[in-house]
């Protein structure tokens, strides 16, 4: 019995478990696997489920499905408190087949790169939205580095947007390492699009948790502008002698608030670059008011939307409300952006 089956039995080496699933749409695939969302039968729940086939003699590719596994297990067990991060729920090898199989939570939505090009948001609106996307994520990214973990992939297609929230969601956690000793990490992998200078210009493949924050601000950008900041080229080397050698980008657009954060972001320094704090404090500020001390007791502890709010900056002092006041979007129409601004879905070895 194969994964296009309507149920399947899993049975896992480290755990006394057996699930079945109905698997109702394949909604992705990569070089690793398969994401399918499916129903889990013993409780009827809609989840995610990634689907990646592994010999066990494959001792390489099973340690980075091990090391994926074990972040999301330190992000979110026992319980998932970040309404930024995706949540994991379990997973289980299948001797058998020869397969893993991680159960996710199904979000209802797209990929930010699908939702920066739908024509029926005004550029107005859009500026908008990404200056809330750049405060949310900067609270999934305070979350994942305070765990000591560093993404390393951030990109468009890793930020999933609900469709009735318009709240993003930081997915895909394949190519995380540990901060170790607050020193960064070393791995030479990744989207050359958002590729950081500090990493551009070290011998040793250097990632920071800065890393990740030029990484949303290379997003925003292209959010922005509905293209990447460097010259559209698949030659690494151009790419990366444009990050080493050229200025910082700038951004320009009608919305200052958004053109601080995105410039702010990708200042070269990953000294001088905006934290995740400072992103959060800069579009709290305007929504809200000055933030509470850092020192407060249970400050950026157990992170929140934000209650009903009036952003003059933001959104010409409409109220938003936790419902981000937006309708569901409609089904977007992107033909007309193909050919100046293509996703770089994959992941891996500058793919």
């Amino acid at each position: 019995m194969d994964i296009m089956s309507s149920f399947q039995n899993i049975k896992s080496k480290n755990y006394n478990i057996v699930d079945t699933y109905e698997y109702v749409k394949e909604i992705g695939s990569g070089a690793f696997g398969r994401v399918w969302i499916a129903i889990r039968n013993r409780d009827n729940k809609k989840i995610a489920l990634k689907i990646v086939p592994v010999p066990w003699h494959d001792r390489v590719i099973r340690e980075l499905i091990d090391r994926e596994i074990q972040t999301l297990i330190d992000l979110t067990k026992p319980e998932c408190i970040n309404p930024f991060v995706v949540c994991y729920y379990n997973s289980f090898y299948d001797e058998e087949k020869e397969q893993y199989y991680i159960e996710m939570e199904y979000i209802d939505g797209k990929e930010m790169f699908d939702f920066v090009i739908d024509k029926t948001i005004s550029p107005t609106l859009m500026y908008r939205y990404l200056v809330l996307i750049a405060r949310d994520i900067s609270m999934g990214l305070k979350y994942v580095h305070d765990k000591g973990i560093i993404h390393n992939d951030i990109k468009l297609e890793n930020i999933m947007i609900e469709n009735v929230t318009i709240i993003p969601k930081i997915i895909d956690f394949g190519l995380s390492c540990r901060n170790q000793d607050r020193m960064g990490c070393n791995l030479s992998a990744g989207t050359k699009e958002y590729m950081s200078p500090e990493y551009v210009t070290s011998k040793q493949s250097l990632r920071l948790p800065a890393s990740d924050m030029w990484a949303l601000g290379i997003a925003l950008y292209a959010g922005a502008t509905k293209k990447f900041p460097y010259i559209k080229t698949d030659d690494i080397n151009v790419i990366f002698n444009a990050i080493e050698n050229n200025p910082s980008p700038r951004l320009n657009t009608p919305n200052s608030l958004l053109n601080d954060i995105v410039n702010g972001l990708l200042n070269k320094d990953p000294n001088q670059r905006l934290t995740p704090t400072q992103v959060i404090n800069m579009v709290d500020t305007v929504m809200v008011g000055p933030p509470p001390s850092p020192t407060q007791p249970g400050y950026f502890k157990s992170p929140k939307i934000p209650p009903a709010r009036t952003i003059s900056n933001l959104n010409d002092s409409m109220e938003l409300t936790p419902m981000r006041l937006m309708r569901p979007l409609s089904p977007s129409s992107s033909s007309s952006y193909q050919s100046e601004f293509t996703s770089s879905s994959s992941s891996g070895m500058y793919q």
